[in-house]
């Protein structure tokens, strides 16, 4: 009896058809939006470690040299609040040997430890980077922001010819703006495909 009903309400092929490509299509459609945006982020995020890691490496160096200099201080509170004031940049710290905020481009961060600021979670990249001297910049595990540290030689102790302690130069930049951007261009490209 149930085979008696399919085959009076089995749809026609002028339906069938038609239909069939719509949603092959769509499928189609969705599947290369969705490839699009995992490329999209992807690309965004590698320019991103790219850009951090060059403005981070060339600003760690200035900071480096003028807080060795610099007996105030001033040109380095300066050059990280204007770092930390571009869009992006979640916060901009210089910390110390010990692991407590120097500088910082919120100021009402300075003189708190490690534990108390937004770099607590990179306390062993803050140990490796003083132990090798290299900086790095990491990927969130949420794919949110880049975290980026540098090691910064600090003021030479009494009586020493060459620095021992390291400060670390700590750079929070977040991929909101840039995989925004990202979706809408994976978004217009995806478009012009269903498009065409």
């Amino acid at each position: 009896m149930f085979d008696a009903i399919m085959t009076r309400f089995t749809p026609p092929l002028r339906f069938t058809i038609p239909a069939l490509i719509v949603v092959s299509g769509f499928s189609i459609g969705a599947i290369q939006f969705v490839l699009e945006v995992q490329d999209a982020n992807r690309r965004a995020e590698q320019s991103s470690i790219i850009n951090l890691k060059s403005s981070a490496s060339q600003t760690a160096r200035m900071v480096d040299y003028l807080y060795r200099t610099d007996d105030e201080a001033d040109q380095v509170v300066s050059l990280i609040s204007r770092l930390g004031a571009n869009p992006g940049y979640l916060s901009v710290r210089l910390f110390s040997d010990r692991n407590i905020v120097l500088r910082s481009s919120e100021y009402n961060q300075v003189g708190h430890s490690i534990a108390l600021t937004d770099a607590a979670p990179m306390a062993f990249i803050f140990s490796q980077a003083r132990r090798t001297l290299r900086g790095t910049v990491c990927l969130s595990q949420d794919r949110s922001y880049l975290s980026a540290v540098y090691p910064i030689l600090l003021k030479p102790l009494p009586g020493e010819l060459m620095p021992s302690r390291v400060g670390l130069f700590f750079v929070k930049y977040g991929l909101t703006e840039a995989k925004t951007s990202a979706f809408r261009e994976a978004l217009g490209r995806a478009l012009l495909f269903l498009i065409r």
